[in-house]
This record gives structure tokens, sequence and C-alpha cells, in this order.
């Protein structure tokens, strides 16, 4: 074998190193190419040499090698020395450039990731991150067909000696590839950004546009304008909020990013130019008009539109309805963008969106204002002038700019006196301000501030007639963000006669609703919960002067008043509100010859007693309503002109007084105290409004009370009140019977809960405009005043006496109504659409709920039912029958079926609203087969695209004879967002192949206790065009399914970036469980989101994602349990981002080992890493995070396990550890060291069993010598449980200096053959200083202490240890033959533990050396 030589030159050795090499090669390039020339010629000479016999070749040597080795080292030294560690270290070499090389893949996938999201997101990829790529994947292609030359493994000399030529030659490359993968290893810390938005004239594009705000508005539009279904886009919100400045962001992102061929955009205005609009477009499209007439040009703008669909078309300010047909833009399919700042005049349609750009949140208009203004956080004199400042910009985000440029670099005290004129003032005063900042162009400034508030007024202004004006100043009554009860309003609205002189209560609530609507749509108003509304903080005090002057209606609001204003006059007003009082006591008042309205709110407080003359001054006062007082009505008496009164949550006394009221027309006790409705209430005899309702306290109505009002309109009567009589009334009769109600001419809304036992006998309820009624039902949900909803609730009684209400019922609650086939008799009384939920249980004798068999002629009418309800109708054997193909029945929004057990199929196809079934769940029906059945009407793939396309949830429990979901198998479910798939023990395959021909929505698949499921996506050929895509798949659990073979298709593409919790248990056929792309570009795992893996009782799986380096950055719970077939492979975490996320829990049980154990693609150093396999390490814990957070640690069934972790200083990142379970783990001789004992301060529960060959809980001989053993430390200070079994090779359980377990409750140690002390010494020299002083532990906690079947104990402790367990109840010493320590209870009842004697031979000792200079063991202690 030919060696290289270390060559002399003189007296001195050279010393070949690779750093002096390749520097002295840079200075001597020249001669080196000629030395590699000429011994490349040498050794290939030498080479064919060696090919001839040996006797020839021994002559040949002499007479040609030798020279030529002759002539070699008569090279010039620095020219040759170079060569030769080229050769010597060309392994090491190429194992470092296999390194490398492995870290470039890696950080090149990793990127590739990364790149891959940003591109689906439409973010802009940096230059340098798409260079670096090409440049890495250049070096990858040169590394790889240098591998395959290094593969070859040429040989000299009959094999017997590396070929030196061939390997010199390729030590060169591998240098020159090393240089260029190492200069690819680059790092970039962002890859790619949001596309930034310019040309904003209200917004700063570095600066709004990114705030959440605006910024929801703007995706919702960008997915609208992505979305096939949707063609126009309504954006609307109130004036100045930005709406202008947003559409052009639109404009230049459909442009440059989106990618439409056209953009189109016209300012609309107030009064619109149907010609000038025309005429703009035609113009942006390139389309000459010439002299054409208004109809040729819509007929051109029409048919151009139509021949190029890839148009977007915005129309700006618009302030009515347009005429789209006649501008020529209508129906012609490309998308339309319009903005307003009315509701009323978006579309509504099913191919229109409405997006609503709200005012920046305060947070938001903070960020901005300080930005604009300059300010730092560090700014806190300035900053506490500027929040009130930015408060009266309400979120305008020109107000803020405004403000903000025209304060930037002024001093505090103009600040503070802007704040001062700004603070409540009107727009003139900011011109004031203006004047004040010198140097400043703040006059211009105003004036855009004015007309940005302007724009409010313009809005208000704009409101359809008087009427909605009044209604906006009566909400302005209230505090801003007070929820306003709507039926205040109504009061004040009807007794005001906004609506002039109406008929019925409700059609003034019905005008007063349509007013609040409109101010809704203009964003003046917003909705807070059921029936109630609150004002927005947008009009300024000034505009609301205004517009009082105005309507000649004069408000005042005043809110947290102590005490009544003095010396003020109250003349003007029409209406005064003081809200959330502080008043104590009202006695005298003011006097108010024009005020009509009073709002008083208390704070439970306010009194208002029968001597008070607050109200004898009011004598014109017709709407009075009080919170929160105790209110005694004497004081009430001089309202003559009174016509509403709503005592809402009050004490009342002298509630008989109130029939002075003669002219009251609302009356409402909400939640007040009443106990007993007067016969007074009688004598009101213009009531036409009573309401009780949430009057808990009411247990008597006197009689005859009810009847007297004849013109009442309006009954609502708590859920408390039940005690109705049960026959007419008498005058012997104790309550009102109900049936008074049949004077009640007038009578068309009703609120009541009553027993069947109350109803008189043929008793009808009359037909009502709205009810909610409820008939033996235990549960009553209130309506607060009027009972819109018309809802009706029967249980345990006939329908008869509601046939008049079941015309027109909205929500029908049916419970245990039995003699009934259907229900179409009571449903049906001529309308040809109606609209109800319903809600059907345990109403036997019911087959169908529609059976129109012998009546064809209703298949021209239709009912749709919003919420269908059935549960346990045993004899329902289909939902509708008779008329099949029509519209007759449909379900809308929600199905829920449950205990149906005559039911074969759920729903049929015609039966399903195609755009709005969006709920269905069908649970324990024995005999259903499908869900959705095609028996009506021969398929047609073009209507059944959409048949289930809103559906986004389903649910399927507990459904035995389930075969499939859908028959025939062609259904679509694009929107399907959630399904939960629970004991269907004959289903198979739960998904068809159409499924997946679009993508899906799916965020959560939970399938359990399936016994014959095969397959939940179908498996397409490899050649098909169809690709599953689960992009959004956020939740997968898969538990007790034992035929299933596939949990993923191979066919899946796209990735998982949206998975967290994939949970696949107790199914044992699945071999592979792969989340990886089939996209050639990204075919890799990608699971940035997962949290949660758990793989369990998974016999025969074997790979999982089918790599060994499988990166989970987000992990937080792993646990891999029964999975004996698993070929191990490794979860990195990159020190580098160890602070982002922290895993919580870690279970490995009865994993599959392999003959290998996987290694890391990076050195360890970098990493903390966990192995999941049967090996002879888990998991490395290192410098970083990941580990901190970890609570409970179990490994179990591990047989090849020696280490739970190498390096004791690793202990120092499981600070939360508390949980910690060893369970046969045949391998491990030993667990802790005493400084890892000291160093988990959170261990709570401790478990050791069945580790036959476990010699050392503590190892005494992995205690470094910087940790010696000090007497005042503390171990396991947390430790409460400790549970040792099994294990026959451990002879001590813990060195005595661990003992002092502070919070140990419970210390069980069970069949340990070869265990002889409990505690033990640990160290001769300690042993000796204790045998001379007794040493005192206390185990304050324990109270159960369990020795069992020890044949070897000797001791508990050792020798000169007195233990005491003051605490203890339950103690247990059974075959323990050998033990010599005795335990004793006093008279206080704490147990002792001593040991006398003990063979010195028999007594382990750990030999840990106390510390140097260290003083003697402490004294006892307590």
């Amino acid at each position: 074998m030919m060696l290289p030589c270390l060559l002399f030159k003189g007296n001195k050795t050279l010393t070949l190193t690779q750093d002096g090499m390749e520097n002295e090669l840079g200075e001597t390039s020249r001669k080196n190419q000629i030395a590699d020339d000429r011994v490349s010629e040498d050794l290939q000479s030498a080479e064919n040499e060696a090919k001839v016999p040996v006797n020839r070749r021994r002559f040949q040597f002499r007479r040609k090698i030798a020279p030529k080795i002759s002539n070699f080292l008569m090279v010039p030294l620095p020219a040759v020395y170079h060569l030769y560690p080229r050769v010597l270290y060309f392994e090491k070499a190429v194992e470092d450039l296999r390194r490398q090389t492995e870290s470039l893949e890696l950080a090149r996938e990793k990127l590739q990731c990364f790149l891959n999201v940003a591109k689906r997101q439409n973010e802009e990829v940096a230059d340098a991150v798409e260079s670096w790529l090409t440049e890495a994947d250049n070096a990858l292609d040169d590394v790889q067909m240098l591998e395959n030359e290094i593969k070859e493994d040429k040989r000299a000399f009959f094999n017997r000696s590396p070929d030196w030529r061939w390997r010199y030659r390729l030590s060169k490359q591998v240098a020159k590839r090393m240089r260029s993968v190492t200069g690819a290893a680059s790092k970039f810390e962002q890859v790619s950004h949001l596309a930034t938005l310019k040309g904003m004239e209200f917004f700063l594009s570095e600066d709004v546009i990114l705030f959440d705000t605006p910024l929801s508005a703007l995706n919702q539009i960008k997915d609208a304008l992505m979305d096939d279904k949707v063609e126009v886009i309504e954006l609307y919100g109130t004036g100045g909020v930005g709406k202008t400045a947003l559409a052009k962001e639109v404009e230049r992102l459909a442009k440059t990013v989106w990618l439409f061929d056209k953009v189109v955009m016209v300012y609309v205005s107030q009064e619109p130019d149907i010609e000038r609009i025309q005429d703009q477009i035609a113009e942006s499209l390139e389309i000459i008009f010439d002299d054409q007439i208004a109809e040729d040009k819509q007929d051109a703008l029409y048919s151009r539109l139509c021949n190029d669909t890839s148009v977007l078309i915005i129309l700006d300010d618009v302030w009515t309805e347009l005429p789209l047909l006649e501008v020529g833009i209508a129906g012609c399919g490309c998308k339309m963008i319009y903005t307003t700042r009315r509701k009323q005049v978006c579309y509504t349609s099913n191919h229109s969106l409405m997006v609503q750009l709200d005012a920046l949140t305060d947070a938001e208009a903070w960020d901005l204002f300080r930005i604009t203004a300059g300010l730092s956080h560090s700014s806190p004199d300035f900053n506490e002038v500027a929040v009130e400042i930015v408060k009266k910009c309400n979120g305008l985000p020109i107000a803020i700019q405004v403000a903000a440029k025209a304060l930037r670099g002024k001093a505090l005290e103009e600040w503070k006196a802007a704040s001062g004129k700004f603070k409540g003032k009107t727009l003139e005063e900011w011109k004031l301000l203006s004047q004040s900042l010198e140097r400043s162009a703040s006059s211009d400034i105003f004036e855009e501030v004015d007309h940005g508030f302007g724009q409010l007024q313009l809005s208000y202004d704009s409101s359809r007639n008087k009427t909605t004006k009044l209604c906006f100043l009566l909400c302005s009554l209230f505090p801003e963000d007070y929820k306003i009860d709507m039926e205040d309003l109504v009061s004040c609205a009807i007794e005001m006669e906004f609506y002039g002189d109406i008929d019925k209560v409700e059609d003034g609530r019905n005008e007063l609703y349509c007013d609040i609507r409109l101010l809704k749509y203009s964003s003046l108003l917003s909705d807070s919960g059921e029936r109630h509304i609150t004002r927005k903080k947008i009009i300024s005090d000034a505009t609301l002067l205004k517009a009082s002057q105005e309507e000649n209606f004069m408000i005042r609001s005043e809110v947290g008043l102590e005490e009544l204003p003095k010396n003020e006059s109250f003349e003007l007003y029409t209406a005064i509100s003081m809200m959330s009082t502080r008043i104590k006591e009202l006695h005298e008042g003011f006097v108010s010859e024009k005020l009509e309205i009073l709002f008083l709110g208390g704070d439970g407080s306010m009194t208002i007693s029968s001597t008070s003359t607050f109200f004898e001054g009011l004598k014109a006062l017709k709407v009075f309503i009080l919170t929160d007082a105790f209110l005694s009505l004497h004081a009430l008496q001089n309202l003559m002109n009174l016509r509403s009164l709503r005592l809402k949550h009050c004490k009342l006394h002298d509630i008989s007084s109130i029939e002075k009221l003669k002219k009251l027309e609302i009356l409402s006790f909400h939640g007040s105290d009443i106990r007993e409705l007067p016969n007074e209430i009688g004598e009101l005899d213009r009531l036409r409004v009573l309401d009780l309702s949430s009057c808990q306290e009411l247990q008597k109505i006197q009689p005859y009370v009810i009847q007297k009002l004849s013109i009442l309109e309006e009954l609502y009567i708590g859920g408390r009140f039940e005690d109705w009589e049960l026959a007419e009334t008498t005058a012997e009769n104790r309550n009102a019977s109900l049936s008074e109600l049949a004077s009640l001419q007038h009578l068309c809304g009703l609120s009541l809960k009553l027993h069947s036992v109350h109803l008189p006998k043929d008793f009808l309820f009359p037909k009502l405009r709205s009810y909610q009624i409820a008939v033996n039902e235990d549960g009553w949900c209130e309506y607060d005043g009027y009972p819109d909803p018309r809802s009706l609730k029967v249980s345990r009684f006939s329908l008869d006496a509601f046939k008049e209400l079941c015309s027109n019922v909205k929500d029908l609650h049916l419970n245990y109504v039995r003699g009934y086939k259907d229900l179409l008799p009571f449903l049906h009384q001529g309308d040809r659409v109606r609209f109800l939920s319903l809600s059907l249980k345990c109403c036997q004798d019911m087959e169908c709920i529609f059976d129109a068999t012998e009546q064809p002629e209703l298949s021209n009418f239709h009912y749709y039912v919003q919420g269908l309800v059935i549960e346990e109708m045993a004899d329902l054997k289909e939902l509708c029958k008779g008329i099949h193909g029509s519209n007759f029945f449909r379900i809308k929004e929600k199905l829920t079926v449950t205990k149906c057990n005559s039911l074969k199929f759920a729903v049929t196809w015609t039966q399903v609203d195609r755009f709005d079934l969006q709920e269905v769940r069908v649970k324990e029906c024995d005999q259903l087969e499908v869900v959705f059945e095609n028996i009506d009407e021969p398929p047609d793939p073009g209507n059944e695209m959409e048949r289930f396309s809103a559906l986004t949830y389903l649910e399927l429990v507990k459904l035995p004879r389930l075969r499939c979901i859908e028959n025939p198998q062609n259904v679509h479910l694009p929107s399907l967002k959630v399904v939960e798939v629970k004991d269907c023990a004959e289903l198979i395959s739960l998904f068809s192949s159409p499924l997946i021909q679009s993508p899906l929505q799916l965020e959560t698949l939970r399938i359990h206790s399936c016994y014959a499921l095969k397959q939940i996506f179908p498996e397409m050929e490899d050649n098909s065009h169809l690709r599953l895509c689960l992009q959004r798949l956020k939740t997968l659990v898969i538990t007790d399914c034992p035929a299933l073979e596939n949990v993923l298709p191979n066919t899946a593409g796209g990735g998982f970036l949206q998975l967290s919790e994939p949970d696949i248990i107790d199914s044992p056929q699945p071999k592979q469980i792969s989340f990886q792309s089939d996209n050639v570009e990204e075919n890799k795992t990608m699971l940035p989101q997962l949290r949660q893996l758990v793989l369990r009782g998974l016999k025969n799986l074997r790979s999982f994602c089918a790599e060994m380096y499988v990166p989970l950055p987000s992990l937080e719970e792993l646990i891999v349990e029964e999975c004996p077939q698993l070929t191990p492979f490794i979860i990195p975490f990159p020190l580098r981002y160890s602070k982002q996320v922290h895993i919580k829990e870690l279970w490995l049980s009865k994993v599959g080992k392999s003959s290998q154990s996987p290694e890391l693609k990076e050195s360890s150093s970098y990493f903390e890493y966990i192995r999941v396999g049967n090996l002879e390490e888990i998991f490395q814990v290192g410098g970083g995070y990941f580990f901190s957070k970890l609570e409970k640690l179990v490994l179990e069934d591990l047989s090849e396990l020696k280490y739970v972790w190498k390096d004791p200083t690793q202990i120092l990142t499981l600070q939360n550890l508390a949980h910690f379970e060893l369970v046969n783990c045949q391998g491990l001789r030993n667990i802790f060291s005493l400084v890892l004992a000291r160093n988990l301060p959170q261990l709570s529960h401790l478990k050791i069993q069945g580790c036959d060959n476990l010699e050392q809980i503590i190892a005494q001989d992995r205690i470094p010598s910087s940790s010696k053993v000090h007497s005042g430390d503390i171990y396991f200070p947390n430790l409460v449980t400790i549970y040792v079994e099994k294990c026959n090779k451990l002879k001590t359980l813990f060195p005595v200096c661990v003992a002092g377990l502070p919070k140990l409750e419970e210390l069980k140690v069970k069949e340990a053959s070869l265990l002889k002390q409990i505690f033990a010494h640990e160290g001769e020299a300690k042993k000796e200083m204790v045998l001379k002083y007794e040493k005192e532990v206390v185990l304050p906690r324990l109270k159960i202490l369990h020795l069992e079947d020890l044949p070897s104990l000797l001791s508990f402790i050792p020798m000169g240890y007195h233990f005491k367990f003051p605490s203890l109840v339950s103690l247990t010493v059974h075959d323990c033959p050998e033990i010599v320590t005795s335990f004793a209870r006093d008279s206080k009842k704490i147990v002792h533990a001593k040991t006398e004697e003990l063979p010195l031979e028999e007594e382990n000792t750990w030999n840990f050396m106390a510390p140097t200079g260290r003083k003697k063991l402490s004294q006892d202690r307590n």
C-alpha cells in the first residue's frame, strides 16, 4: 500500500496543517498546478507499472520509478507540500461536505415551506430569498454529481490501495463545493411582507392600513373578488371613515396584484349623472361612443363587459340606488364594488356581499395619532393631553391626522390649550385653534376637519324624514354606549305622536323600527343585544344642538348627578334625561311647562316618597321612565297628562294611587316588586299596553281587572305567575281567569305561561299578531317587552285551543302531543309561503310532519322550515310525503334528528334548501341507513353541485345501520367545516369521490367507534387529476376504528398548514400516517401548527410522516402508546425558536425499536430533541426552553432505555415537571443524581414499577465534583406520592439526606426482593457523626406508609436517626421478616421510627464526601 511521505529539507521537519496548506496554496497557485500535473503523470505511470510481473516490476522500479521519485523530491517544497493533506484528509473532507450539505438542505426546505405559505397568502417575496434559493439549488446539484463520483471509490494496486490520483482530483472538487455550500448558508429573518398599500388619501399606507380595522375590510374585499359566487361588493360606513381611500387601494391592488385586466373607478355623488358615468367607464375601457344616444351607450357597455369579465368596476360615494341596467353594467358577469354611507342602498342577493368599514378602535386611533404627531411612549405629559384630543376624533382617520399634524412640534402649553378648546366645542372653534398654531397650515387643515365632521352631519341630514331625526334625538337622551331599550323609544314616539294618530301600538312600533333601521344603516346607531341599541360616539354636541333647534325638540342629558342642578332654567327643554344618578332623595323639583319626556335612572338608592313635590311643576309631562328607585305612586297624582309610565326594577308603594292617571295608555312594571295587580288598574280605560314581565313577586291579579281593560292591545305577564283560576271569573274567585281574555277584542300581543288545567273548557285563543305562550312547560325563556317571534310551546295537551295561533306561528314546540298523524291541517291556513321553525319531541302517532297525499293542489305552496328539531318520534317515517320534486317543503339552516327509530333516511335531496341548510345532526336512529336520500328526481349534475353548498356542520352519532351519507354518492360539500361521526357500526366509507372535486373547508374531523369503516376519503389513481385539499384542517381525531386501512389518502395535496390536534387511537390497520403534500416541489412534512399529537393502539403503524426527521415547531403534547412496529423518528427543536413553544406532556409506551437509532441532520448542540422509539436515549434537554413547561413525563415498556437524561445539568430546564412515571424500563440502572433531585421543585408524583435492572434511584456515581451534599439542601420539595414496585435489584431507595420531604403524603414500596434499606447513610464520615449526635427528621404530612413483600429489608432508616410522622394514619409492614426498625406512637399520636442495631456488613453506605471546611452536621431540627 502506498503511503504519503513526510518530507525533510535540511535539518527542518515540516508540519503540515490544513490552514497552512490553503494559505500557501493561495500564494503559489501557479507552481501548484505544475506540481499537480507532474504528480498525476507519475502516479499514473506507477499504476501502469504495477500491472507487470513481480521480477520485471523490480527491474523497472529501479530503472523508471526511482528516478521519478527523485525528480519528485526535487520539486520546490512550497509547490508540493499541499498535495498530501488533500489526499490524507479526503474522507474527513467528504464527511464535512455531507454534513454541511444536509444543513443546507434543511435550511432550504424550511425556507421553501415559509415561501409557499407566503405565496398562498398573496405576499411579496424578497428578491434576496429567491436568489438564495437558486444559489442553494445549484450548490446541491453540484454536490449530488460529486457524490455520485465519490461512490465509485476507485482503487489501485489490485484494489489494495486507494487510487491516489483519483482521490486527489476529487479532493479539489470537494474543497470547491464546500466553499459553495458554506457560502450559500445564509439566514433571513423575514422571507416576505404584505403588499404595500399606497395611494390612500386618508390613511397612511405604512401606518393605518396595517391596523386590523381597515385591513379586515380589505381582506373581505379580496376574498370576495376571488369568489366566483360574489358579483357585487358593497362597502359601507359612516362619512369620513375612509371608504374612498380604501376603494383606491383596492383599485391599485386589483391592477398590480389581483390581475384584473381593467379596473374602472367612477365617482357617483348624491345626484348621479348616468351619462357621465357611462362616459367615464367607456374611457377607461377604450370604447368610443361618438355621438351615440344613451340606449346605444348602454348596449355598447353591456356588450363589451360581457365579452371581457376580467373587469372590475368601482362606483364611489353612492347615495341612492343606481339604475345599473340603465348604465349598462348589470348582469354582465364582471365584478363590481361600490361605496356608500347608507346601508339601505346596498343590494341584497345571493351574489352580493356587504362589507362594513368601521372607525378605528381606540387603540388604533391612538397609535395613528402618536405616530403622526411624533409622540414617543416616554412622553407622559403630552400623552395625557393627546388622549383627550384623540377621543374627540371619534376614530376618523382624517380628523386624527389633521389634529396630529397641526400639533406636531408644538409646546406642551399649546397642546393643553388645544385640548381645552377642542373639548366639547363646535367645529368653528377648531379654526380658532388653528390660528394659535404659528407657522402651520392649520386653516386649510381645519377646513378638512369641517369637511370630515360635515360628512357625519350629512349622514344625519339625509335621513328619510323628520321622524328619523326625532328618533335619533330620543336616542341622544341616553349616555353613549348605553343599552337603549327599544320599548322606551316606542313609548316616547307614540305619546309624542311622531307618527300621528295611529290605530295600534304595534303600528307605531313598526314605524319606529323602520326609523331605527335607517339610523343603523347610516352608521349612527348599532345593535346591542335583543331589542336594544346603542348610540355611537360620532355626533358632536353642537350637531345635536343644531338638530334640536331645527326640530323644536330641545333635549338635555345628564349622567351621574349627585344633586339636581340649581339656579338653572329648564323651560326650553322638551325632553330631559338624568341617568345613573346618585341622588338619594327627590323632594323639590323644577318647573317646566314644556317638558314632556323625563328619564330618571338611579343606582338603587333613589327615593321618591309620597310627600315629594318633585312632579308638581311638570304639568305637561307625557312620558316618565324610572329605573332602579323607590317610588310611591302617590307622588305622581298631579301628572294628569301622563300617557306612558314605565317603572323598571323599582320598589313600589301606594300602587292604588295610579287610578288618578286617567290618560295612561302604556303602563309597565317590568322587573319591579309588585305583588298584586289591584282593582284600581281596571279604572284606566285608555290603557293599551300592560307590561308585567319579569315581575317575580307577582302572586295575584284581582278578578275583573283584565276584563275591564276593554281597549287593551298588549298584555305581558311574567312567567312566575301561574295561579289562574280554573273556571270563569266569579265574585268568589281569588284570582283572574283566562276567560277574561275573551273580552279583549283589541288584543293583538300576548305573553304568558300557564298549565293546561287553567284553560276553561272549549277555550280558543284569538288570532294574535305577536305572542309567546307556553303550556305545561317547565322551562320559560321570557322576552323583555314585545314578544316578536310568535312562539308557541305546548306539552301534553291538545292543539285545539291554538288553531288560530297555528295559522301564523313562527316558532312551534310540541312535546308529548299525541293523536295527530301530521301537522298540515293546523299549519296550512291558505298562506302560499310560510316560514317557521319546528321542534317536535315524543309526539306519538305522528308518521310525517306534512302529509299532502290527498292534496296535490298544495304543490304551489311553500313551507320553509328554518330550524327543524325532531326527537324521540317513534312513529315518524318521513318528513313529508304526497308531493315530491317541488318546493312545497324545504329545510333551511338547521336539521336535528334524534331517536327516531322508524326513519330510514333523514331527509330527501329536494327537502334541502341548497343555499341555507348549514347544520345537520342525526343521532340514535336505529333504522337509519342514509342521511341524504334522493327519491324524488333523477340526479342532475349541474344542480347537485350546489345542493349542499351551504352545509358547514355534520354530526352522525349512534346510527348502527348507516351505510353512507348520501345516495347516490354524488354530493359536493364545498363549505363543510366540522364532521363528527360516532358509533356507526356498518359505515364503510365516509366521503365519496365527488367530494374532492372542489377544495374542502374542513376544519374539524372526529370519528369514534366505527368498526367497519375502511376509508375516510377515497383513494384516487396516480394518474387522476383529482386531489384532496385539506389545508384548513385543524383537528383530526380517530378512535377505535379497527378496520380503517388509511387515515389520509396519498393524493392529499397542499399540506396541512393548520393542523393542530391529530389524535389517532385504537385503529390497528394503518401502516403509515402521512401528512405530506403530493406536490413535487412541496413533498415534505408541513405541520407548522401541530400542538397535540396522540398515536395510541396502532399495532401495525410503521412510519409517521414517512420520514425519520419530523419538525413540529408548535408541539405541546406528545403521546405515543402501543405502537410496537413504529420506526423511530426524531422531533427536533432548534434552540433559536425555543422561546416560542413549550412542550407540556410527553408519554411514550410500548413503542417499537429499530436496529439503528435515527440521527440528527444537524449538530445536537443546536437542538433540543425527542427521539420517539424504544431507544437507549429518548431526549436531549439543552439550554433552550422547549422543556421548561414540561409537566408530565411517562416512559413505559421501553426495554432499550438506558438513560432518561445523560447530562445531569439538563434537569435545570425541567423546573415545572410535576408527574414522572417509569414502568417496565428494563435497561435502566439509575435515574437521578443528587443534582437532579435538588432541581425538580414541582415534582409531586413519582412512580417506578417493573424496572428489574434498576440498582439506584439516585446514582452515587453520577454526582459531579462540584455538587457535593449539603446538610441544608432540600430535595423534591413538593413531592406528594412515591410508589416503587417490582424493582428486584434495588438495594436502597434514597440516601438519608433526601428524607426531609416536606409535602410527602404517601410512600409505598412493594415486591423488591433485594431492597435492604429505605433511607441509607451517605458515607462513613456522616455515619460516624450521626452515631454521636442523633439526627431527628420529621415528615410532617406523611399519611400512608406501606411496605410489603420486601424479604431483604433490614431498616426503614439508618442507625442514629429518629423519624417522626405527626400525620400518619395508615402504617402497613407486611412480609418484611428481617426489618429491625421499630415504630411507636406516643401520647400525642405521633408515630416515631428508630433503628437501634444494624449489622455493619448489612448496611449500605453512600460515598458522598462532605465539602472541605464544612462544619459538623447541624443540631436536630423540627
